[in-house]
């Protein structure tokens, strides 16, 4: 909505019936599970508006003052330095830990960005701020925009206290930063060789220590993440040590290796998985 208002003077009524129409046909099914309540369930369980969560953690607030102060909290969570630049999610099925959340890319955006506005600053209170000074006005309009839809895009994990910071639950703020990213580096690009050289070096050198870790060690450090030894008892057809594995999992969460380790089909796997979940 934000962009859209940037965006307002290239905008005709034509293409605003297209971008809504489109976005609310391709959004009929998911209001449909949300009217159904298939969305509702587990947010419920860890939604911090939870009557059970409120109640047992309030204290001498009261409910609606609690949420408020919860959801800054969490927000705040997502934050931190460690989360952002150094170890990204703790949970290894979100993140290798070896990296944070913002690429190599990204953080130099942030410099970037602080860089160019406490210039803009000092040029200001100098009297000295001139026009071409902001040749990118658009540039400017983006990056606070791009900055508030990151925000509300880690809301959805701001407003669950289970697993904080949570990755998975504010992916949806990755393209604006990475819009955010994008628009930092516009604004300098072309003031001096060094910057495309810095760029450069640094989308190779995060490459060349992501990916062999990645596609190395993680894969040993995640396992126990990531349910290896159900996995693997799967895999040596050993359903006595495998049931045993599976019984405290969801039946959706182990359904697969019963049809492609054990032979079951997609009706009887669900029957078995049933069976070894009541026992």
């Amino acid at each position: 909505v934000l962009l859209l208002m940037i965006e307002r003077k290239r905008l005709s009524p034509r293409r605003l019936v297209a971008l809504c129409g489109s976005g609310f046909v391709l959004c009929l099914p998911l209001f449909k599970l949300l009217i159904d309540g298939t969305f509702t369930k587990r947010s419920a369980e860890l939604s911090i508006f939870s009557r059970d969560y409120v109640n047992d953690h309030r204290g001498p607030l009261s409910s609606g003052t609690f949420v408020i102060k919860q959801a800054l909290d969490n927000l705040v969570e997502h934050a931190r330095p460690s989360y952002l630049f150094f170890t990204g999610d703790p949970n290894l099925r979100h993140s290798t830990q070896r990296i944070g959340e913002l690429g190599w890319l990204d953080t130099f955006a942030v410099f970037v960005a602080a860089a160019a506005i406490g210039v803009a600053l000092v040029r200001a209170l100098r009297g000295r701020l001139a026009i071409e000074d902001l040749n990118a006005v658009r540039l400017w309009r983006i990056l606070p925009v791009a900055a508030l839809a990151a925000l509300f895009g880690t809301l959805p994990a701001a407003l669950c206290w289970e697993g904080l910071p949570h990755a998975y639950r504010s992916i949806g703020a990755y393209p604006c930063v990475a819009l955010f990213t994008g628009a930092c580096l516009s604004l300098v690009w072309g003031r001096t060789r060094l910057v495309p050289a810095v760029v450069l070096a640094l989308a190779v050198g995060q490459t060349v220590t992501f990916l062999p870790d990645y596609f190395g060690d993680y894969r040993n450090r995640s396992a126990e993440a990531f349910d290896a030894p159900l996995r693997e008892a799967a895999e040596r057809g050993d359903k006595a040590e495998f049931e045993r594995l599976a019984k405290p999992h969801p039946t959706l969460g182990f359904r697969f290796y019963l049809m492609r380790n054990f032979g079951y089909d997609c009706l009887s796997s669900q029957t078995e998985a049933d069976r070894i979940a009541s026992k």
